[in-house]
């Protein structure tokens, strides 16, 4: 998230990020947009790196989609009407095949997340 200066003022809120985290299917993207083939990466080291990263189970449990949690949390924010952009390079296909997606989970918690592709020389 672009929570410097320049950041968008709803995201300068940290309780709108872990909203945003929150309403994020990650499931979804992972059988949709990957066709299943992919594992729960974790905060700091993905599967496989020993006793230096979670279980995957345990991942799955900390990052579920839970709206009803990204609700209330927007709503102690007290932001009703959050939109985000999400600029990216216009060829970049896992943006192209996961956007939409997050897009989709993020309306369920009532966030408005629009997609704004580029041509890739004026994204970079």
């Amino acid at each position: 998230y672009n929570v410097g200066p320049s950041a968008p003022a709803a995201l300068k809120d940290v309780r709108i990020r872990q909203a945003i985290d929150l309403a994020i299917d990650r499931s979804l993207i992972l059988d949709v947009a990957l066709g299943g083939d992919g594992v729960w990466a974790g905060p700091f080291l993905p599967v496989g790196f020993g006793d230096s990263t979670l279980d995957e189970k345990e991942i799955q449990k900390l990052y579920a989609a839970n709206v009803k949690d990204a609700k209330a949390l927007l709503s102690a924010a007290g932001a009703s009407d959050v939109t985000i952009e999400a600029q990216y390079s216009n060829i970049d296909t896992n943006a192209q095949a996961e956007f939409p997606l997050i897009k989709q989970s993020l309306a369920q918690a009532g966030i408005n997340f629009e997609l704004n592709p580029l041509e890739r020389t004026i994204y970079l």
